[in-house]
C-alpha cells in the first residue's frame, strides 16, 4: 500500500523514461552571457553548465566588450541585460543580428515594460525575458530560442511593427510622382557641387 507521504516511484519511473526517451541535441547549445553585475553573470553561468547541451562561452559586462567578443566566439544564442553601463542590451542585439544573424539574442531584464518589449522586437531579438529567480524557465526559452523560434507572442510582434510602421514619415505623394529614376540622381549630383 503507497504510502500518502511518499512520492509513487511508479510515475517518476515513466517521467523518467520519457525523458531520457528524447533525443539528444547533436552539438551542446553555446551561449554568451552580457550583464553588468558579476552576480548576475556567475550565478547564470553556474545555472548553465550544470543543464546538459548548453555551454556558456563567454561573457561581457559592457557593449563595447559585448560587440568585441561575440563575433570571435560565434555563440547561437546571446543572453543580453536591457540595461548596460554604457548603452543597452538592444544596441548588442542590433549589431549581432546584423554582422552574425544565426546568433539570436534574449533581452534580459527586471523591469516589465511595454515600451521595452517593442522596441526588442524591433532591434531584432528572438525574446524579451524578465529576470526570475525560477531559472528552469529561463533554461526553457533558451531552448526555444536555440531551436529558431521566437519567445515573443504573434500580436506582440504585430503591435511592434505597427508602433515601427507608425514611425516612418511618409513621403509625401506629390514629390514622389514628380520624380523620375534618374531625377532624383541628377539633383543629388548637381547639388555636391
Amino acid at each position: 500500500m503507497p504510502d500518502p507521504g511518499r512520492p509513487d516511484r511508479t510515475s517518476m519511473t515513466i517521467t523518467t523514461v520519457a525523458l531520457d526517451s528524447q533525443p539528444a541535441p547533436t552539438r551542446p547549445i553555446r551561449v554568451f552571457l552580457v550583464d553588468d553585475y558579476e552576480s548576475v553573470r556567475v550565478e547564470l553561468t553556474r545555472f548553465f553548465g550544470n543543464l546538459p547541451g548548453v555551454e556558456v562561452v563567454g561573457e561581457a559586462a559592457t557593449v563595447d566588450q559585448a560587440l568585441s567578443r561575440i563575433p570571435l566566439l560565434r555563440p547561437d544564442v546571446a543572453i543580453i541585460d536591457y540595461r548596460l553601463p554604457d548603452g543597452n542590451g538592444l544596441d548588442v542585439c542590433r549589431g549581432i543580428r546584423a554582422s552574425l544573424p544565426a546568433t539570436y539574442c534574449v533581452i534580459l531584464t527586471a523591469y516589465d515594460n511595454p515600451q521595452w518589449v517593442t522596441e526588442s522586437v524591433l532591434a531584432g531579438a528572438s525574446g524579451h525575458v524578465l529576470k526570475d529567480p525560477r531559472l528552469n524557465l529561463l533554461a526553457d526559452q533558451l531552448r526555444v530560442v536555440a531551436a529558431g523560434s521566437y519567445l515573443f507572442a504573434p500580436e506582440v510582434i504585430a503591435a511592434a511593427l505597427r508602433v515601427a510602421h507608425a514611425e516612418i514619415a511618409p513621403i509625401p505623394l506629390d514629390l514622389l510622382s514628380s520624380l523620375s529614376p534618374g531625377s532624383a540622381r541628377c539633383s543629388t549630383s548637381s547639388g555636391a557641387g
